[in-house]
């Protein structure tokens, strides 16, 4: 399990329980960074999503608006982030809402078509 889906499943039982002090997205970022612990590499993607008004929509939504808004955040992070800083955080998202996205359009390699094989 990576650190992705822990902290989505983790912010998950702190919503579940109905802490309100997750409903600012700096307390929010700041929370997911502290159970980031000494992972670097993920604290400024974190505090980035929980600064997204997009991401703090979704978690209140449910049904096909949370859905439209999963899919939205997903397209937005492509453009931002490495595809393994991407997968984390993808992972987070799927285990905070429950849903999976489809990751078929991210990680496609080049056609080999447009590079011929030298001979």
């Amino acid at each position: 399990m990576g650190q992705g889906r822990e902290l989505g499943l983790q912010l998950r039982h702190w919503l579940d329980q109905g802490h309100t002090a997750l409903n600012s997205g700096h307390a929010l970022a700041n929370a997911l960074c502290d159970g980031l612990g000494e992972q670097e590499l993920l604290k400024g993607p974190v505090r980035d999503l929980g600064s997204r008004p997009l991401f703090l929509q979704l978690l209140r939504q449910s049904g096909a608006t949370q859905r439209s808004n999963l899919v939205s955040l997903k397209q937005q992070l492509a453009t931002t982030y490495s595809p393994s800083v991407l997968a984390e955080l993808l992972d987070l998202l799927e285990a905070v809402t429950g849903q999976e996205l489809d990751r078929s359009d991210l990680q496609q390699g080049p056609d080999p078509s447009e590079h011929p094989q030298e001979m």
